[in-house]
């Protein structure tokens, strides 16, 4: 193995323990960035069905996934990114001497890639076959805070430390449905994973720096 390739699986283990011990929820083993290809690898026999709910964009995409012995449906909400590819070509790459370019390239093999290698995961949302108890979940992630949806004005239940969230009966005794954006720590990881390096938004932002505080005047 190359010591570069080395060093990336280090980072990427490393990155993956911390996800771990933050005991973060990954819904049926969907991982942040994780190609419709790579979901299907996953489950092969699985039926894949798009959704054009309202909300979504063309930098968006929405998918369902149902399959004989699998356990209720899971949503899956994924980014595209050819509309992006496709602008910056238009707007950066129409000249001659730009055709040879490096992220021109790079920009046009994304804008021509199909679905499943264009599309990866931005959240995933479960609903179970039947309610769950609420107390299953503060079991394993301590109490949440309590909300209402924007949308609905359904009872919510949130534990931010892993971005997971759900949507409760009235009494808010069952969770109907789950979801997870994934941690700061996954998404790391993920990075690391598929491109080698960690992007500036994903970055901890370095502390602010003390102003020192002026010595005490000493009382005469």
């Amino acid at each position: 193995m190359k010591p570069r390739h080395l060093v990336r699986s280090l980072l990427f283990f490393t990155l993956v323990l911390i996800c771990n011990f933050a005991n973060a929820e990954i819904l049926h083993g969907v991982f942040p960035l994780d190609t419709l290809k790579a979901i299907k690898a996953k489950y092969p026999n699985a039926r894949f069905d798009r959704v054009n709910a309202a909300w979504v964009t063309e930098n968006e995409a929405f998918f369902q996934m149902t399959g004989s012995g699998f356990p209720g449906t899971l949503y899956v909400a994924f980014t595209d990114s050819r509309p992006t590819a496709k602008k910056y070509l238009l707007e950066k790459c129409m000249f001659p001497a730009q055709t040879t370019d490096a992220i021109c390239a790079v920009r046009k093999k994304t804008s021509e890639e199909n679905d499943d290698d264009a599309l990866t995961t931005s959240w995933v949302r479960w609903v179970p076959p039947s309610p769950i108890p609420l107390d299953r979940y503060k079991s394993k992630y301590g109490e949440p805070t309590f909300e209402f949806a924007k949308d609905s004005m359904a009872p919510t239940a949130e534990w931010k430390s892993v971005e997971l969230s759900a949507r409760l009966s009235d009494d808010k005794k069952m969770v109907l449905t789950i979801e997870t954006a994934f941690t700061r720590a996954e998404l790391r990881a993920a990075w690391i994973r598929d491109f080698g390096f960690v992007p500036d938004f994903l970055k901890d932002e370095p502390a602010p720096k003390q102003t020192p505080r002026p010595a005490a005047r000493k009382v005469p």
